[in-house]
């Protein structure tokens, strides 16, 4: 059977195995990551006969009809070379499980195989807020939005946004206004400043936040693919804060999703004659988190200002909270690396393991070794 040996060297043999998987017709992000996780990579995975795979006979099928128009290890040295020439300048790659992969994001059940980022700050944050809503925000709407992020950012949170018009634009803008850090989740490739009115916010994100994005740098915008990043907003972040949102709002659908990882849900009331209030309204009546400053986020976060400390040293635990699973792992770690599904294991839940181990890994305490392995800083 061919093996990979032609992926270009700024492109990994397993990024370029990825891109192979995730361009084969039928096969979504669910079958993938069962692909992944059950043979250690995509590139093992991908090195197997189709016919011998632990997947449905659908997928099977799927994947061996791929694997006879155009082998795997071709297809993926094809799309390395493709991806790497549209690739914009200062963007990088990761992949599913790989080294700078963020694993909150493993608490999805169809986490992105590969991402696209531009920017220079790190993906990995130690508390990071969303900050989203409707893109016919009032303008009561885009201050209160702007204002929240300003403070929570002017504390060390990072605030996460979609880059959409209205709530997103303006949690965008008060990060940047606190000279804080803020990340877009993109529906569409990095070569695409969308929407055109957001192209002065792009560029300032470009070079002073990051962009983050599961579509490859060509993509053009597309509705259904809006929706599809939403889970990616939800995973990246300890809250989602929803500021103004019409009963229908694709804002409600990133709520759905940070509920479905365990993720906390926030809301700003409103009048109740407006609109735009109605998905708040709708969320406070199902149980979110009444919001109307920075200081209520913090507080139903139970996160004490301040929290950005430039001398915090990485051997005093006591210089952060964390919870049990949090200590278990630094526990574990302080004895020799460890695997991510040891580590799920210690502490009974793959979603819980992986958000501790981005906040140890965003204080320095933890550091991502070879393959899935962690270990102590």
């Amino acid at each position: 059977m061919e093996t990979l040996t032609r992926i270009p060297f700024s492109v990994s043999r397993e990024i370029g195995a990825a891109l192979a998987l995730v361009e084969t017709h039928g096969i979504g992000p669910a079958t993938a990551r069962l692909l992944v996780d059950r043979h250690g990579s995509a590139l093992a995975a991908l090195e197997q006969a189709p016919d011998s795979l632990d997947v449905p006979e659908r997928e099977r099928l799927r994947l061996a009809q791929a694997e006879n128009r155009e082998s795997f290890p071709r297809r993926a040295e094809r799309l390395a070379t493709l991806v790497q020439r549209q690739l914009p300048e200062g963007a990088r790659m990761v992949s599913y499980r790989g080294p700078g992969y963020p694993a909150q994001l493993c608490r999805l059940h169809d986490p992105p195989m590969v991402l696209w980022a531009q920017g220079p700050l790190p993906i990995a944050a130690p508390r990071a807020v969303a900050i989203i809503g409707t893109r016919s925000a009032t303008e009561a709407g885009r201050r209160l939005a702007r204002r929240i992020s300003t403070e929570l950012a002017s504390e060390g949170v990072r605030i996460v946004s979609g880059l959409a018009q209205g709530i997103d634009s303006e949690a965008h803008r008060g990060a940047l206004d606190a000279n804080g850090e803020t990340l877009a989740v993109l529906g569409s490739g990095l070569n695409f400043e969308y929407p055109r009115l957001n192209r002065q916010l792009y560029a300032e994100l470009r070079s002073r936040g990051v962009l983050l994005t599961e579509f490859a740098p060509t993509l053009r915008p597309a509705a259904h693919q809006f929706p599809q990043r939403n889970r990616i907003v939800a995973a990246l972040c300890d809250a989602v804060l929803v500021v103004q949102a019409g009963a229908k709002s694709g804002a409600r659908i990133t709520a759905t999703h940070a509920l479905d990882i365990g993720v906390d849900v926030l809301a700003c009331p409103g009048p109740v004659d407006l609109p735009a209030s109605e998905g708040c309204h709708s969320l406070l009546k199902d149980g979110a988190g009444l919001v109307t400053s920075a200081k209520d986020v913090l507080q139903a976060l139970g996160w004490n200002p301040p929290v950005r400390d430039d001398t915090t040293s990485n051997t005093d635990m006591n210089s952060i909270t964390v919870d049990g699973a949090a200590a278990a792992i630094v526990d574990r770690l302080s004895e020799g690396p460890a695997c991510l599904d040891e580590l799920a294991g210690l502490v009974g839940d793959s979603g819980r393991a992986a958000a501790s181990l981005g906040r140890l890994e965003a204080f320095g305490y933890v550091r991502a070794g070879p393959g899935t392995t962690f270990e102590r800083a």
